[in-house]
């Protein structure tokens, strides 16, 4: 269910930009359709946008810094074992960090530590399909529902409880703190 975790992490230690190939669309001919439509903007991010857009130990001060590698990464709940396909594929997709699917484009990868409490941030910055996009909201969107309260048992360890909450339906709250 998790492939690629090696070379996620990896990845994502080193931090950085990758850029997924493209497929080579075939020229249309002068008759078809696509030979009369405009050609397509440029990408939305270059790149060198993509690395300033991402957040950094200095924006967020002390006491966060550079990961120290995804050896000190704290993700066995992410890879408990759970009932329900639902609850299980949440777990998945958040070890796998690709709720959208596979980036339409170039991507780009900030990891950071907190010296003080071990706390840790992945942060990515990418273009996904809209279509993409939509499928995935409207499930996450389903989970409370379907998986508000789940036992999740992490590999050699007790089952723990687990929930999901959809924070727009709180009135008030304004901060992801807010919905805890």
């Amino acid at each position: 269910m998790h492939g690629g975790r090696p070379e996620r992490a990896a990845r994502a230690a080193r931090g950085g930009v990758r850029t997924p190939a493209a497929p080579t669309p075939a020229a249309p001919s002068a008759a078809s359709p696509a030979a009369q439509q405009p050609s397509p903007g440029p990408s939305a991010l270059n790149e060198d946008q993509l690395r300033a857009a991402l957040v950094t130990e200095t924006d967020l001060g002390e006491p966060w810094m550079a990961s120290r590698g995804a050896a000190t990464w704290r993700d066995g709940m992410l890879k408990a074992k759970t009932d329900g396909t639902d609850c299980s594929r949440l777990l998945d997709t958040l070890y796998t960090e690709e709720l959208f699917g596979p980036p339409a484009g170039p991507t780009a990868t900030a990891t950071l530590d907190d010296a003080y409490n071990d706390s840790q941030l992945r942060y990515q910055v990418a273009a996904h399909p809209p279509a993409d996009a939509d499928r995935a909201l409207a499930w996450v969107t389903g989970l409370p529902e379907k998986c508000g309260r789940f036992e999740a048992t992490p590999s050699g360890a007790v089952p723990r409880s687990s929930r999901s909450r959809n924070c727009r339906s709180r009135r008030r709250a304004t901060h992801a703190r807010d919905c805890g």
